[in-house]
């Protein structure tokens, strides 16, 4: 058995290294320790691994572990449930546990925040018993931001992974509850768990398409030609013929040609509002669409490379992520 571990005592904190011959209990062990550190007077305290079942032939010493000696070792807080994380900004890696009710943020809100951007009530978070998140804007001076829209005063609902930004500091609604791994006593001093293969995914290029701008129709000039040409031609053979029914035919032309610019006109005004229309509709598609492939690669990002909070979280919490 060797391992290293850190021994908290009353006055200082020592890393040490334990070697001890193969075979030997955990009882011995124990004893040694407790003898070799403030002279057998205080009693080693070690803290117990969660999913860790412990018994005569296994020791609680492994390696890595703080353990106390004379002095009470606190479990890492671990954050369970619906929380707030701070992902970017002066308080970057702090988590804020949300349970049901509103949480004001701000320098001065129930998620207090050390952010100069911030007001001191800023906005508010609130949780309902279902589990629904919102957020809403308190009147603050630098606004508050989903997804990068800034909000109004009114209520927007917000998922988990939703980014919140709140003056220079940018959270995220988390889930922390983690899956519990497999792990089981291995060699002494060390501990063995089962963790799922991790399968890498390759990069997948996510294409949105935005629809071309509808043209506008060229203005037709007023065919004047087409509309002189039938009236002299008509009041000439009127003239000529001696026969007003030429008249008739005279005026005929012009109207229907008239009528059928104004035909043309109407059904060109229709297309043009309904291809404004479709170009309208597939643009907001558009839009959101890349609104969704930019969080989902943002998501994508974080699972490859994890924040600072979910560094820790992976340390502290038998996850399946060991």
């Amino acid at each position: 058995m060797r391992i290293l571990f850190t021994a908290e005592m009353p006055a200082i904190s020592a890393n040490l290294m334990l070697d001890a011959p193969e075979g030997v209990t955990p009882q011995t062990v124990s004893h040694e320790l407790q003898s070799k550190l403030m002279g057998g007077s205080s009693e080693i305290v070690v803290p117990p691994r969660p999913g860790l079942v412990l018994n005569e032939t296994v020791s609680p010493l492994r390696f890595g572990v703080k353990v106390g000696v004379g002095v009470e070792i606190a479990p890492p807080p671990v954050p369970r449930g619906l929380c707030a994380v701070v992902v970017s900004g002066p308080e970057t890696g702090a988590v804020f546990e949300l349970p049901a009710g509103d949480h004001v943020v701000g320098r001065a809100g129930d998620i207090g925040l050390h952010d100069q951007a911030l007001s001191r009530r800023h906005a508010c978070i609130t949780v309902k018993d279902d589990g629904s998140v919102s957020v809403r804007d308190l009147g603050s001076a630098n606004g508050t931001f989903v997804e990068g829209v800034k909000l109004s005063e009114d209520v927007v609902p917000v998922n988990l992974g939703t980014s919140v930004a709140f003056g220079e500091t940018v959270v995220e609604i988390r889930d922390v509850e983690m899956e519990a791994a497999a792990i089981e006593p291995g060699e002494p001093g060390w501990i063995n768990f089962v963790r799922p293969p991790r399968i890498v995914v390759g990069d997948k290029a996510r294409q949105v398409v935005f629809p071309d701008e509808p043209q506008k129709a060229a203005k037709r000039p007023f065919p004047w030609a087409s509309l002189l040409v039938p009236l002299l031609m008509g009041g000439m053979m009127a003239f000529l013929m001696h026969s007003p029914r030429y008249l008739l035919f005279m005026l005929a032309a012009p109207l229907m040609m008239i009528a059928n610019m104004v035909v043309e006109r109407r059904s060109g005004g229709q297309e043009a509002r309904q291809d404004a229309a479709t170009y309208d509709s597939r643009l907001a598609k558009a839009e959101a669409a890349l609104s969704e492939a930019i969080t989902d690669e943002r998501h994508y990002a974080r699972e490859q490379a994890p924040d600072a909070v979910a560094a820790y979280l992976a340390a502290v919490v038998p996850g399946r992520r060991l």
